[in-house]
């Protein structure tokens, strides 16, 4: 343990000592994990994986994390003593705080694949959080012309996965957009009465053209630097399918190439949602009736994979949680289309608010993740 977080250590250091900005061209990390493993761990198959993004900035914060005994464990090993075989890291353009950007990224990253865990790229193409009620465009990107900012879009995505590629780490998927069911990268401007409003249509606002280049050219971009690379377009409530038929449709019509659908599905937030009332969805068994359901329409419809890349239920319900995720993975289990799930900041108890983690107030995992072990 001690080799491994001085490894840790050092390629902390060899990361913000090297780089004169938020991106790298050159070799930055030379130093070598510790590889003496007493447990085998399973990375093949399905993903049970865990979107731990926060992980940083909880550590800097002082958080540590306990397995079910109550020994201090880094968090990453952690996830895979759990059964995870996959990471999933947002990133964002130029954060306020730093975290999530691409250089604390690389580090994540670093971290993940010194364990052997798979791993996910997921860009947001923001400078803060992009989800179907705000896609904001990054505030160097404001004032450009599309054309401009499908330059800036794939300069962006490149020099982040080249970072990675620098370090010998090749991420098996790349989300282009997160929860894009409404479009991504809208401009915003300010009303008469000094409210921040959405404009559509504008040269760089959006259009479904405009959002086909822009996923288009994110995945064209990380082709170019992993050409074996799996692209992903995210798409929020699996449960309903409109959402990914429209988004998908508006692909389709563009002829953008990518290769997995991606939704969320939050079971426990379904039944007091105004849509999954209005569809009769009183538990998340309904959720995941719907869920499962649509993952094979979508599958055969547009002739993609589909994926689960982000999960979650409510923190204080660890045993329901469990029924629910084993209950997804039992059933999918014969759907050759379907590649897995990613659990959303599993690590978290109400941390900044969330309260669809799996970890208890003791930072401790729960009963919910134990449908990842073998």
């Amino acid at each position: 343990m001690k080799s491994r977080f001085i490894a840790y250590a050092a390629a902390a250091m060899a990361l913000f000592c090297a780089c004169d900005d938020e991106y790298s061209d050159k070799t930055i990390i030379t130093t070598t994990p510790n590889t003496n493993e007493e447990s085998v761990y399973d990375m093949s198959g399905n993903v049970r994986g865990a979107d731990i993004s926060w992980i940083t900035e909880m550590e800097d914060a002082g958080y540590k994390f306990y397995n079910a005994a109550g020994t201090e464990t880094d968090c990453f090993e952690l996830m895979r003593e759990l059964g995870c075989n996959a990471i999933r890291l947002r990133v964002w353009v130029n954060p306020s705080n730093g975290y999530c950007n691409a250089m604390d990224v690389a580090y994540k990253a670093y971290r993940a694949n010194a364990l052997g865990l798979r791993l996910m790229i997921d860009f947001h193409y923001s400078d803060t959080w992009a989800d179907p009620g705000k896609q904001f465009m990054p505030a160097a990107w404001k004032d450009l012309s599309k054309d401009e900012i499908v330059v800036a879009l794939k300069e962006h995505t490149t020099k982040t996965l080249n970072m990675l590629k620098n370090l010998n780490i090749t991420p098996e998927w790349v989300q282009i957009g997160n929860e894009v069911g409404s479009g991504m990268m809208w401009t915003w401007e300010y009303n008469a009465d000094g409210d921040m409003q959405r404009t559509d249509g504008a040269t760089s606002g959006y259009t479904d053209t405009n959002f086909a280049a822009y996923v288009a050219a994110g995945c064209e971009a990380a082709k170019a630097v992993f050409p074996n690379i799996k692209t992903i377009i995210h798409i929020q409530n699996a449960f309903y399918l409109a959402n990914a038929q429209h988004v998908c449709n508006i692909m389709k019509a563009n002829n953008v190439n990518y290769d997995i659908i991606g939704l969320s599905h939050y079971p426990s937030e379904v039944p007091s949602s105004t849509r999954g009332a209005a569809m009769g969805i009183t538990d998340w068994k309904g959720a995941n009736d719907a869920a499962i359901s649509n993952i094979q329409t979508l599958a055969t419809t547009y002739g993609k994979d589909v994926m689960l890349v982000e999960y979650g239920y409510d923190v204080n319900e660890p045993d329901e949680a469990k029924k629910c995720l084993q209950d997804i993975m039992d059933r999918t289990s014969s759907i050759s289309t379907y590649k897995g799930v990613m659990y959303w900041e599993p690590e978290c108890y109400n941390w900044n608010g969330y309260a669809l983690g799996a970890f208890d107030a003791d930072n401790k995992p729960t009963a919910a993740l134990d449908p990842f072990a073998k």
